[in-house]
């Protein structure tokens, strides 16, 4: 796959695409179906299948004040565009300005000329260009003008008949609902980040920690998960907390950190500088504020027996 910043800097105009735009965010069980409706048509069609996104998310430049947090970073999205075995990722630079754009221009001079549109696909509440004013109802007009033919795409139901949707899973999430949010996306919710120096008080407790300057915008809810590791393509078993250290932390301290203890990985090697990704599983309890070091050692210990047990029935 091959991944442009913006139509501007394609090297040329593509002959024949079929192509879908979003957000796609998380690239959930929803957008996955439209992947693969993307990916049949450009082979009926004998074309390049494209994906237009943008960067950064539309919300966080119109609306900040919601404070949104992208569930999964671009690289995660071109990985797994690439694995959906998509042709061409769009990444268009998004801004205020860019936003304005009447819809009919930016159809027309931003994906039907530079991409040969041959047929759009889109999703149910697909809506484009200034004030939202691009509907699906001129989406149809526009292709009959244009010379395009539109598919949208009717939403994915989850377990229980919910729509699948990014918010409802940053809801999953933010409850500690990881398996919840695993089934929408349809892979466990993930993040990645390096290792970096901590204060030691894990390995001197006997659970030493990989402690992660994470990179992910976006979290689960404080507590304590069994997670699969991922380093240099291998994986190993691990237990994670999200939280701020209450047993330790000075009063007033509410500085998140993430903490993983890789409990099959050698205890005399150390982590420092590498890049590690955390696929979340389950999560167990809570973060706690224990008595002292004793107790959250005690703690520690029934966690990873639970974890172990856990892990062990699932693998």
């Amino acid at each position: 796959m091959k991944t442009y910043f913006g139509v501007a800097q394609l090297p040329a105009p593509v002959e024949a695409s079929a192509v879908t735009i979003g957000n796609f965010d998380g690239l959930h069980s929803g957008h996955r179906e439209i992947m693969q409706r993307l990916k049949d048509s450009a082979q009926s069609l004998g074309v390049l299948s494209a994906v237009v996104t943008f960067d950064p998310h539309p919300v966080q430049v119109l609306y900040p004040e919601r404070a949104l947090a992208r569930l999964f970073d671009l690289q995660d999205l071109q990985e797994q565009l690439s694995q959906q075995g998509v042709d061409l990722l769009i990444v268009e630079p998004f801004s205020r300005e860019f936003a304005a754009l009447d819809p009919k221009v930016y159809l027309r001079d931003w994906v039907v000329r530079p991409l040969g549109l041959r047929k759009l696909l889109v999703g149910y509440d697909f809506s484009f260009g200034r004030q939202r004013s691009g509907n699906l109802q001129l989406l149809a007009e526009l292709g009959q003008s244009l010379g395009f033919d539109l598919e949208v795409v009717t939403a994915v139901q989850g377990e229980g008949g919910e729509v699948v949707s990014s918010s409802r899973i940053r809801k999953a999430l933010a409850q500690g609902q990881v398996e919840r949010a695993a089934e929408m996306l349809q892979r466990p919710f993930s993040v990645r980040g390096f290792v970096e120096r901590g204060q030691g008080r894990g390995r001197s407790l006997g659970f030493p920690t990989a402690n992660l300057q994470i990179t992910s915008q976006t979290l689960p809810q404080k507590g304590v998960y069994i997670c699969r590791a991922w380093r240099k393509g291998k994986k190993f078993a691990a237990l994670t907390n999200i939280g701020v250290n209450p047993t330790f932390a000075a009063q007033g301290s509410e500085q998140l950190k993430v903490e993983t203890h890789l409990w099959d990985w050698p205890q005399d090697r150390d982590l420092y500088g590498e890049e590690v990704k955390l696929e979340f599983l389950h999560r167990l309890r809570d973060e706690e504020k224990f008595s002292g070091p004793l107790a959250l050692r005690e703690a520690l210990e029934k966690d990873l027996k639970e974890a172990k047990s856990w892990w062990g029935a699932k693998h």
